[in-house]
């Protein structure tokens, strides 16, 4: 029998005021209050902006991105410094729903498993290594798959790729190799937890990585713990190989007894 792994991802979702650092260090930019919508937006714009500029071989051209690409890093400092006063403050903690799903899903199911997770800070994985140390000597090396507050430069934004004009060889080096362990590292996971991430559209490379994931040859399952399951449940689906053997299921944080099923029927299993 092939040795059961269980994969737990998580994301904003699993972090309570996730977004409120990541805010403050935006705010002094505008001169009125921002939400976690408009920071992904303002995030989003000035990747493009970069990507657009770095195209044009004008003098403006040129000025441009030199003036984005130092916004950016700025950006990126700031950022990194709010989330690290965050972490160390208490102000931003994980969801006591991770804890019971990791607890419920994860440990009644392997006891292998890998963590990853989209979050820059470290207070997923310190609070798993904190519960799980109660009963183990253990200790957690998380993937980050979209960088990490101690290398404010590698933190990776809404709609980038690991290939961008304005990334070194170097960077570019790290996130891939990031992006290419956790695809392989899901490989021979036989259940897979998506808590609080929501797969955006946005982020088409980590829906890549997922389904690079999925696509092995073992029986799978997709637990999917968040508000949203329902449409989550749909885009994992998309990511799906018809002819792999995934089922897919979604719960609710607050009610991981109730079960919601979604797999999608396929001619060539049983599933």
């Amino acid at each position: 029998m092939r040795e059961k792994i269980c994969a737990l991802i998580t994301g904003a979702g699993a972090v309570v005021n996730a977004w409120d650092p990541v805010i403050r260090a935006l705010q002094p930019y505008y001169d009125f209050p921002l939400t976690s919508d408009s920071a992904n937006s303002i995030l989003a714009r000035l990747i493009y902006l970069l990507r657009w500029f770095s195209c044009l071989k004008t003098e403006h051209g040129a000025t441009q991105y030199k003036v984005h690409l130092e916004l950016l890093n700025e950006i990126k400092i700031s950022i990194s410094r709010e989330l690290k006063e965050a972490q160390s403050s208490g102000e931003i903690t994980v969801r006591t729903s991770l804890i019971a799903c990791a607890k419920f899903f994860l440990l009644s199911h392997s006891k292998k498993f890998l963590y990853a997770t989209t979050n820059w800070d470290s207070v997923g994985s310190d609070a798993i290594k904190k519960e799980l140390n109660k009963t183990h000597h253990i200790n957690i090396y998380p993937l980050h798959i979209h960088g990490h507050i101690d290398t404010p430069s590698g933190i990776y934004l809404p709609t980038e790729m690991v290939k961008e004009p304005y990334r070194s060889n170097e960077e570019e080096m790290t996130l891939g190799t990031m992006h290419g362990t956790t695809w392989r590292a899901l490989e021979p996971a036989t259940r897979i937890i998506l808590f609080g991430i929501s797969l955006s559209p946005l982020d088409a490379e980590l829906q890549q990585i997922i389904a690079c994931g999925l696509d092995f040859d073992c029986k799978k399952e997709v637990i999917i713990v968040d508000p949203n399951h329902q449409e989550i449940a749909q885009r994992v689906n998309l990511l799906i190989n018809p002819a792999r053997n995934v089922s897919v299921s979604g719960y609710h944080p607050d009610n991981l007894a109730k079960k919601h099923t979604y797999t999608v029927k396929r001619q060539n299993n049983k599933t």
